[in-house]
């Protein structure tokens, strides 16, 4: 896929995908919040994001998600509550999708194009995926409620996170 390359044309993303990364994000930072490196990581990575949407910077939005991602990682291995770290690891995929999306938008009709309703729809679409992943691992989770439960907690996270990474190829 090429984008555009007209003298003026802008391929930052549109806005609402700005509000649809960082609103996602936010509830990343907050499920990380049971350890204050675990939080200012995934603070970290919610701002990396939300300025590499606005620039349409792919690099710069990819390495914030890891970073929430890796917040988030880091709060489930501090003790955080399974469904909390499950939520907030879907959140924080939820967060880099939606970035995705709207960085690709960007660079096919350009910041000011009219996008609200495809990116909502996008969204739309991943949370409710994401939500089903979320209630899947939850159940097997108290259905193997066997072992160690903090590591339970970050595997049932990563296996979250490497769904998305796969999802992306």
């Amino acid at each position: 896929m090429v984008g555009v390359s007209e003298p003026g044309f802008d391929s930052g993303a549109p806005a609402p995908g700005v509000s649809a990364t960082v609103v996602p994000a936010t509830v990343a930072v907050v499920a990380a919040a049971v350890a204050v490196p675990a939080a200012a990581l995934a603070l970290l990575g919610t701002v990396s994001m939300a300025v590499g949407v606005r620039r349409g910077t792919r690099r710069l939005h990819t390495t914030g998600g890891a970073l929430a991602f890796g917040g988030v990682l880091l709060s489930a291995g501090a003790g955080a509550p399974p469904a909390l770290a499950l939520i907030g690891g879907a959140a924080a995929i939820i967060a880099w999708d939606a970035g995705e999306h709207a960085i690709g938008l960007g660079g096919q009709v350009g910041s000011e194009a009219y996008a609200r309703r495809g990116i909502l729809a996008h969204v739309g679409a991943s949370t409710i995926a994401a939500s089903t992943i979320v209630v899947v691992a939850a159940i097997v989770f108290v259905l193997a409620r066997t072992g160690n439960p903090s590591a339970a907690t970050v595997v049932l996270v990563f296996a979250v996170g490497l769904f998305a990474l796969l999802l992306d190829r």
